[in-house]
Formats: C-alpha cells, sequence, structure tokens
C-alpha cells in the first residue's frame, strides 16, 4: 500500500475509560489503517495526518481533551513481517501501536516489524508503542516544533515482552517540560545506537524512563548517517513523492 494520503478517522461518539490511565481517559474506535493477522504486509511513501478535525477544536470532558481519533497504523492480533517505510505521520496523538494487549500472549514470536526512514512530525507518542514484538526503529527523523498543540510525550513506549532494536533515529523537539524518548510499560528489552537529540549524540535512556540492554539488529539493508537523516527524509518521505 503506497502513495495514499489519509486524514486520520473521526470517531462521533468516543467512550470514556475510567481505568485509562490515573485518572480516566477518551478512546475512539477507529485507525486509518489496522493490520490484523496479516503477514508480509509493506506500506510505503504514505502519508497520514488528523487534517481538518483536530483534537484541540474539541475541549475537555472530565478534565481530558474530548479526543474523537484513535491510531494512524495500528498493527496486532498476531500480523507479522510488517514494513513502513518512507511516510510521514504529522499532527496525531496516538500514532502507532504494535501488539494490542498485554494479555495477548498469543503474540508471542509474532509481530516482527521494521520502521525505516519515516518522518514523525508534531506526534505525541506512540512511534511506536510494542507489545510482544520484535522491532527494528531505522533512520527515522522525529521533529516536533513545540507551538503545535500536540505536543511530545515520549516516542518508544516499551511494553510487556516487546523487543526495540534502534539505530540512526533523530529527535529535534522543542518542549517547554521534560522530555522522553522512551516510555518504559513493563518492557525491558532495548538496544539503542547513534541517536542524535536536539544536534549532539545522546544514549535514548538518558532522556527517558528506562535504560538501554544488549540486543540484535536485523536489519541488512542501507544506513543513512545521522547527521544526513533529516534533509534526506524532509525530501523524499510522505505520499506525491512517487512518479
Amino acid at each position: 500500500m503506497r502513495n495514499i494520503t489519509f486524514e486520520t478517522p473521526y470517531d462521533d461518539f468516543p467512550q470514556w475509560d475510567p481505568t485509562d490511565e490515573r485518572t480516566g481517559n477518551w478512546n475512539s474506535q477507529y485507525d486509518a489503517i489496522s493490520v490484523q493477522g496479516a503477514s508480509n504486509v509493506w506500506l510505503d511513501h504514505n502519508t497520514f495526518d488528523d487534517g481538518r478535525y483536530r483534537d484541540s477544536q474539541n475541549g475537555t470532558y472530565f478534565g481530558r481533551e474530548y479526543q474523537h481519533h484513535d491510531g494512524m497504523t495500528d498493527i496486532t492480533n498476531g500480523a507479522d513481517n510488517i514494513t513502513i517505510s518512507d511516510s510521514v505521520y504529522r499532527n496525531h496523538d496516538k500514532t502507532m501501536l504494535i501488539g494490542n494487549s498485554d494479555s495477548k500472549t498469543s503474540d508471542t514470536g509474532k509481530l516482527h516489524v521494521t520502521l525505516v526512514r519515516n518522518l514523525f512530525q508534531n506526534t505525541v507518542q506512540r512511534t511506536p508503542r510494542v507489545r510482544f514484538g520484535d522491532v527494528q526503529v531505522i533512520n527515522n527523523f522525529y521533529q516536533n516544533d513545540g507551538t503545535s498543540t500536540y505536543q511530545f510525550k515520549y516516542a518508544w513506549g516499551l511494553g510487556k515482552k516487546a523487543q526495540i532494536n534502534a539505530k540512526n533515529n533523530v529527535f529535534v523537539i522543542a518542549k517547554k517540560s521534560p522530555v522522553a524518548i522512551i516510555n518504559k510499560f513493563k518492557g525491558t528489552q532495548l538496544s539503542d545506537d547513534g541517536t542524535i537529540f536536539n544536534t549532539k549524540f545522546v544514549s535514548a535512556a538518558s532522556i527517558s524512563h528506562t535504560s538501554s540492554t544488549t540486543s540484535t539488529l536485523g536489519w541488512s539493508g542501507p544506513l543513512t548517517a545521522s547527521k544526513q537523516l533529516p534533509e534526506s527524509i524532509l525530501q523524499t518521505a510522505g505520499s506525491g513523492v512517487l512518479k
């Protein structure tokens, strides 16, 4: 699936879940793309955006933003061998979920996903959030200008029995409050190399809620040097680029 622009689906009737996070939250139903149980899927040169209907326009109820959007690309229910490349994810909160439940133990040994050369621009979180999956995060550019209503929280959510292998990713994040690249949700397996955060090489764990461990990067394709990555991705990612 390639060269398509998606405006994220808008759920007119989000549901309140009092058990979501510490004080409850609104949850919507529909994703732009939901990959469930499928194998050998390639999503390439697509663009995802909340478009005309931003959650910030809806006010708050029970003290939380009245959120009408769910995921942009969710990969669940034993999906396997999925690649997302050269795509743009823009202006969104819960961007990408890999593995939908801590109780979905049948996902063990599946959910092999590669994210390569994508732009995550003014996204809040879940880029991606992973449960059970073995996910490679390679040569992606994370950019948040600090003026958007979509304020950056974290990029990589390390969930139950997840393994994230990260290589040569770049973050340019403007934010007043503390920033975390990684948020730990019961997971421990993370490798990270070549991360640049606001012009400096860092360990992702040094500005996160967890620490790095050693795991193996299975990627055998080309790698772009971190310092060259932003300019390259801004020119080549998203729909409308392919001729």
